[in-house]
């Protein structure tokens, strides 16, 4: 199948014109697979917000003295990987007319579009802490000091229903049980989830590793499906509860909603296997904007590189675009030494399901972007957020 040809209308510089939408992870391994797999024939801008990008997979070390989440200028990323940047937000796109309106008044021009603004985090459980990042260091931190201070005897890690990457409460579940043992305490420590077994996603042998691991912390785990906390009790579906002095949960996940883009009814992207947005030509999407379920950097990564690879088809810079194939690659922190865990959620046909105290991949970053590791490496990103600190925060 020969490449359809590049549409009529160029970027200034004759080159075909690329907009990124969106500064988080699949956004910077967009930019650099485009350079990396462009060989300059594309010209490439990333429209984003933020002053920073914000290494999120760090803040769960936070709260207990870990250090402060990792973050470095945009600005500067940006331009290190070969794209123009504009500190800008997204309003609308007019498809028909292949622009892209911003908040600030702009009107871009686009010849491939692709949407990598992430999805809207929200508390899912009434009554619960949520847990979504940096920003919420500071009600976690309320929950250690009342456990510490007996004021708490218990506390429930829950995952809400429809979440699908709950590796972050296993690590807070588990730096919490090593937090208040230094100090002589030993709460009740529960996790309900709606999983069937612990970090199912990965296959049978990372999650029976897992569930050693937890039965090693003292660390209960339960399946249901909570929804609201109160009055000393987490309420689960169907009819039943468990009982608990504070409850922290994770965020749940809503699609942006993008004006003049399709979505699901819950505002989520829906791309095909090679992250295009179904109904939206020359659009295409990456991240947790999309309707996939999973949503995890690293995921996040690899459909960037499907999308730049079907881009580049599109534009002929090469003959065959390669579809998006989901591998599952995280790195629990937490218990004595770092957990690397692999999967494919798909049952796919590369290595079976892996668990190891080395590194399964390299270079072996918390997010394994193929691109992005190694750049963020160089800019100054550890491998792995900072051990907590003895006397913690």
């Amino acid at each position: 199948m020969s490449p359809a040809p590049p549409p009529d209308r160029e970027g200034h510089d004759g080159r075909p014109a690329v907009l990124i939408v969106g500064g988080g992870v699949a956004g910077l391994e967009a930019a650099l697979a485009l350079r990396a797999g462009g060989y300059g024939r594309v010209a490439v801008e990333l429209l984003a917000p933020d002053e920073r990008f914000i290494y999120r997979p760090f803040s769960v070390v936070e709260a207990f003295g870990g250090g402060r989440t990792w973050s470095h200028d945009l600005a500067a990323l940006v331009a290190d990987a070969g794209a123009a940047y504009r500190r800008d937000a997204l309003r609308a796109v007019d498809r028909d007319r292949r622009r892209v309106l911003t908040e600030g008044g702009a009107d871009l021009p686009y010849d491939a579009l692709l949407l990598t603004i992430g999805s809207r985090r929200v508390p899912a459980i009434p009554g619960a802490v949520t847990f979504a990042g940096p920003e919420d260091v500071g009600p976690l931190r309320e929950v250690l000091a009342d456990l510490e201070s007996g004021a708490a005897e218990s506390v429930v890690f829950a995952v809400p229903p429809g979440l699908a990457w709950p590796l972050p409460l296993y690590e807070l579940a588990l730096m919490t049980r090593t937090y208040l043992r230094r100090r002589g305490v030993e709460p009740r420590i529960d996790i309900v989830t709606p999983e069937s077994q612990p970090v199912g996603h990965f296959g049978a042998q990372p999650s029976a590793d897992m569930r050693a691991l937890l039965d090693e912390y003292d660390i209960g785990f339960r399946t249901g499906y909570p929804y609201r906390f109160g009055g000393g009790m987490l309420q689960l579906v169907p009819e039943d509860s468990v009982p608990a002095d504070r409850v922290v949960a994770l965020a749940a996940h809503e699609g942006p909603r993008i004006e003049g883009v399709p979505a699901d009814p819950r505002g989520f992207l829906p791309v095909d296997r090679h992250c295009a947005v179904q109904g939206a030509p020359d659009v295409w999407a990456a991240g947790d904007a999309t309707d996939f379920p999973i949503k995890q950097g690293g995921v996040a990564a690899q459909q960037a590189d499907a999308a730049v690879s079907a881009i580049l088809h599109r534009f002929g810079v090469i003959e065959e675009p390669t579809p998006f194939r989901p591998v599952l690659r995280g790195i629990l922190v937490g218990a004595d030494r770092p957990q690397h865990l692999r999967g494919e959620p798909t049952g796919g046909r590369g290595d079976p399901p892996a668990a190891s105290a080395t590194a399964l991949w390299w270079p072996p970053a918390k997010v394994a972007g193929r691109h992005l590791a190694p750049f963020l490496a160089a800019h100054g990103a550890p491998a792995l957020p900072h051990e907590p600190e003895e006397d913690g925060p």
